[in-house]
């Protein structure tokens, strides 16, 4: 009977060993996606990439699109390869895609696809293009979906959009800041003193979102006081602002 309890329990230990990131320790068929990692060991899935030209003065950049091979390092070089798929973006007026066929170095699991985007035409445009990660003779694809925040991703696709607007950044959250509009975006970034770049910046992230969290009792109090001196004259109008209270700002209280 203990020989039969030891058998299962080890049979257990074997399977909870099972359970591990399958993305990380595949061992079949290799395979390249989306994916960047915080510089922490930790990875960000994020299937979005998004570029606002509102805070730069240049007429192009370049976007690194940052990919991760599954399983350990190889000591050769191998190409990957990205086509654009979709998106209301003109290649050679709005983008262009630098490399069809990509390189992972050796000894190294991440790259990245460059692309170079335009600001010409953004102004009150946001442009998108979806990119696509295809199989070749070194990455068979056979693993394109990965579970992220308990929703199927497809972490072969990424979408780029970028703009000449300022855009909602991931840190504003509504439960803590209300609906979001450029008027308040640049009023709350005055008020505390934040680089209004810092919300697009992922390596900022952790910095934004306290920030952001105090922003909103902050700039409720900082409303609150144009009430009290019934002051609506110099209250802070917002042009996409409630219809209901005549356009003045409001931050979630």
């Amino acid at each position: 009977m203990m020989k039969h309890i030891g058998f299962i329990l080890a049979l257990f230990l074997l399977c909870l060993g099972c359970k591990e990131d399958s993305l990380d320790t595949y061992s079949g068929d290799s395979a390249i996606y989306f994916c960047k990692s915080e510089g922490t060991g930790a990875k960000i899935w994020e299937d979005t990439t998004t570029f606002s030209f509102a805070f730069v003065t240049v007429s192009d950049t370049v976007l690194q699109i940052s990919v991760k091979a599954m399983g350990e390092a190889v000591s050769y070089d191998r190409k990957f390869m990205v086509k654009v798929e979709g998106g209301n973006a003109k290649e050679g007026v709005n983008y262009e895609l630098l490399e069809e066929e990509c390189v992972l170095k050796a000894g190294s699991v991440f790259s990245g696809v460059p692309v170079r985007v335009y600001r010409e035409g953004a102004r009150d445009t946001v442009f998108y293009i979806d990119l696509r990660l295809e199989s070749n003779e070194y990455f068979a694809q056979n693993m394109p979906f990965k579970e992220v925040n308990y929703q199927e991703r497809d972490i072969t696709r990424h979408v780029v959009r970028f703009t000449n607007n300022i855009t909602k950044p991931k840190s504003w959250y509504d439960s803590m800041l209300g609906y979001f509009s450029e008027a308040k975006f640049i009023l709350l970034n005055q008020e505390l003193g934040i680089d209004a770049a810092d919300w697009f910046d992922d390596s900022k992230l952790s910095e934004i979102g306290p920030k952001a969290m105090g922003g909103g009792y902050y700039m409720v109090n900082y409303l609150n006081l144009f009430f009290e001196k019934v002051d609506y004259v110099n209250m802070p109008k917002d042009p996409e602002g409630p219809a209901a209270i005549r356009g003045y700002m409001t931050f979630a209280s």
